[in-house]
């Protein structure tokens, strides 16, 4: 199967495997890179490969919590998987990040 079709048939579940094959490791990485981000109250962030957005979101949120209403921070998410992205713009929609 090609590898656009394995991230196509994981899309819903992939961040729960990245919990469980990371032993949730990879939320310590991705805590570590908001902080050395520390994204500014306009910072703009684009996402390469962002899959279902989860740094994303983390950015967002990193954001908000440091500036609360008078963040504008923004980011923009690129995967060349569909799946990947409707997950991702699901869970947008679910966080209030969606526009």
């Amino acid at each position: 199967m090609p590898v656009g079709g394995v991230f196509r048939n994981v899309a819903s579940r992939y961040d729960v495997m990245n919990d469980v094959m990371s032993g949730g490791v990879h939320r310590l990485w991705k805590d570590r890179l908001m902080a050395v981000l520390a994204p500014d109250r306009d910072t703009q962030l684009l996402d390469l490969a962002g899959g279902t957005g989860d740094v994303a979101f983390r950015f967002l949120d990193s954001a908000a919590s440091r500036y609360g209403a008078a963040a504008s921070a923004s980011v923009r998410v690129v995967d060349i998987n569909p799946a990947m992205l409707a997950v991702g713009q699901e869970r947008a929609e679910r966080l209030g990040y969606a526009k």
